[in-house]
């Protein structure tokens, strides 16, 4: 649709044009398309001629528009006033606008009405059949996604798992939003949350692969753990900071707490329950899981709401966390009762194995931190349950071509993993793609980066 420009004047305040049906288009200086629109119309109108120009020139992009498009319209996007919102849960009745139709935007700019959002407004976005207002909170993701990550997989799965919950759990969703406005967490290729989380070694013993919540000391955990609760038991009351509830934070509420390691989690977001209301750099959830646990470096940058620098090893986790290649849930810590009490917990040998040593030799329980023995490695393997195992070095491989880690690097992650595993024929997987690297690179553990604790337990897996 195009229209007729007659006459054209730019001030310091605006450029107003006036059509060849006498109205006039106003629009802000600052607004992105007055620098084109200059170019196409003074010329023209200068020399008493009339200047043609399509209503798209006038149309303010925004990055809603750019994500609508690169989804090919999975993702829909509204304008529609604040106190409507509730008609979106429970009634048919169409209440929203869209911001794509053309003839109710050119009847907004010809009378003169403002581009950006108002106070009293929201943009919602339509997944599906599920509204979800607030979108406004999340700009800067998608902003990210078109710009940097490429691709939006990430944040329409967010927004499906969100449509699912949101006539149920709608402030959880409110919070939830509020807790992301800030845009240092990012977003899943699954749609899931990473998120930080400060923990402590078990009994305190440094280099543990076992970790605990800083809080009770109790609820044990390691990489790749499910910890969980019943979501009935995380207080959902937004009105309180601290309450009942497995709690996860943003970058800089970490800088508060003095912690051993900050470790990488995932947090579906159907999980969520509550953003305290006066606190959203934390949120109480009922379920997360334990991807990695940031070398020291980049934990300090964590803690410091700084980036973790370009090409070190965790941001490369980070990486590896987005794109779903992490160790998946390996054990599980189901929290029954309060301040970490009435745990249960699975696939977790090491426990089971030094627990029943300890209760043999009628002592207390043996530090787990302390050097297996290889008798014990094997007795550990033997005991623990089968399962399908993965193919690791296709994994690693993926891993160092899309993530572009170097050798060094590479052995370290694969390291973790490995004390993580408890599956016995994934874990010699594990080992013997650790091997045939190191073979290949001719170089000492020392040189990789690998501890002589950690070199001395591979060495001992590696004469079974």
């Amino acid at each position: 649709m195009t229209i007729k420009i007659v006459a054209a004047t730019l001030t310091t305040k605006e450029l107003e044009m006036i059509t060849d049906s006498g109205d006039s288009i106003t629009l802000p200086q600052g607004h992105p398309k007055i620098p084109m629109l200059i170019e196409k119309i003074l010329p023209v109108t200068a020399l008493g001629k009339v200047a043609v120009i399509d209503v798209e020139d006038l149309k303010m992009h925004t990055v809603y528009e750019d994500f609508e498009q690169k989804t090919g319209g999975l993702v829909k996007f509204f304008r529609m006033a604040k106190n409507k919102v509730s008609n979106l849960f429970g009634h048919n009745e169409e209440v929203f606008v869209s911001l794509s139709e053309k003839d109710k935007l050119i009847q907004e700019i010809m009378n003169g009405a403002a581009q950006a959002l108002q106070e009293d407004e929201t943009i919602v976005s339509q997944v599906g059949g599920n509204f979800i207002p607030g979108m406004e909170k999340l700009s800067s993701h998608f902003h990210h996604s078109l710009t940097k990550m490429g691709s939006t997989q990430g944040i329409v799965r967010f927004l499906e798992r969100v449509g699912a919950v949101i006539k149920d759990r709608q402030h959880s969703v409110e919070d939830l939003l509020s807790f992301m406005e800030k845009a240092d967490l990012p977003i899943a290729d699954d749609g899931s949350i990473i998120i930080y989380k400060g923990l402590d070694f078990y009994q305190g013993t440094n280099n543990n692969p076992l970790l605990v919540d800083s809080h009770s000391k109790r609820v044990i955990q390691k990489i790749g753990t499910l910890v969980y609760m019943e979501p009935t038991s995380v207080d959902g009351d937004r009105g309180k900071d601290c309450s009942a509830g497995l709690h996860v934070a943003r970058k800089g509420y970490l800088s508060t707490f003095r912690t051993d390691v900050i470790a990488l989690c995932k947090v579906n977001p159907e999980d969520v329950i509550a953003v305290p209301q006066y606190n959203p750099s934390k949120m109480r959830v009922s379920a997360y899981h334990i991807l990695f646990v940031l070398p020291a470096e980049d934990a300090a940058a964590v803690r410091a709401s700084q980036p973790m620098r370009v090409g070190s090893l965790g941001s490369k986790m980070l990486a590896a966390a987005i794109s779903g290649n992490h160790t998946a849930v390996t054990s599980e810590t189901f929290i029954g009762g309060p301040r970490g009490t009435n745990l249960t917990l699975t696939g977790f040998p090491e426990l089971e194995r030094k627990n029943a040593v300890a209760a043999s030799m009628k002592a207390e329980p043996v530090d787990v931190a302390e050097e297996n023995t290889v008798e014990q490695v094997s007795e550990i393997e033997d005991c623990t349950p089968k399962s399908d195992p993965i193919d690791v070095l296709a994994s690693a491989n993926k891993m160092k071509e899309i993530k572009k880690m170097t050798r060094s690097e590479e052995i370290r992650m694969l390291v973790e993993q490995h004390k993580a595993e408890t599956d016995s024929r994934t874990r010699k997987d594990i080992l013997q793609n650790i091997l045939d690297l190191k073979r290949a690179s001719k170089k000492s553990w020392e040189y990789h980066g690998v501890s002589k604790k950690d070199a001395k337990r591979i060495t001992a897996f590696a004469k079974l």
